[in-house]
């Protein structure tokens, strides 16, 4: 309501609303929780998490909205 309008979305996720309340000065309410989706992997030869090989390299995204969803 910054500029006297109330604007709202179902689509963020709290740790990337935290981050714009941080960078804007201002609180946000959370009103609702978003559903988490199911974990995917996408590969052509590894068919689950146990057959990844001792050592392997996991990468997550950088992006505040999205770390999470990958842990």
């Amino acid at each position: 309501m910054r500029d006297g309008d109330a604007d709202a979305n179902f689509f963020q996720r709290v740790p990337f609303l935290r981050f714009e309340e941080a960078a804007m000065v201002m609180r946000f309410a959370v009103i609702a929780a978003v559903h988490i989706e199911p974990l995917g992997l996408d590969s052509h030869s590894t068919k689950s998490l146990a057959d990844l090989p001792s050592g392997s390299v996991v990468s997550l995204s950088n992006s505040v909205s999205n770390t999470s969803r990958g842990l």
